[in-house]
């Protein structure tokens, strides 16, 4: 898949909620962003958009089938769900599943 491949292929719905959550947390006050770096939550948010982020970088250079996280999103979460528990959901299914015995 090519970069003008990419740009013209519909927003994944994980891209979009990173998106808003992005522009949510950059219009806060520096005192609220202090406080939601104090959530034990928070970091997961910002560990499954640096895992996406990485998942985009690596699909423009090596594009494969393996299930991503926009994949597993798409599976778990139902539109208009609050954005940080979509994202918590997302990740607990792509990192935290039992291995079978």
């Amino acid at each position: 898949m090519d970069q003008m491949t990419l740009d013209l292929a519909p927003p994944r719905r994980i891209d979009i909620t990173l998106d808003r959550l992005d522009k949510v947390v950059n219009e806060m006050v520096e005192s609220e962003r202090s406080t939601l770096a104090n959530h034990k939550w928070w970091s997961i948010a910002v560990i499954v958009s640096r895992l996406r982020a990485m998942e985009r970088a690596e699909i423009e250079v090596l594009p494969s089938s393996r299930q991503t996280m926009a994949d597993a999103y798409d599976l778990v979460v139902t539109p208009g769900e609050h954005p940080i528990e979509a994202l918590l959901r997302t990740f607990r299914t792509v990192y935290c599943q039992k291995e079978a015995a």
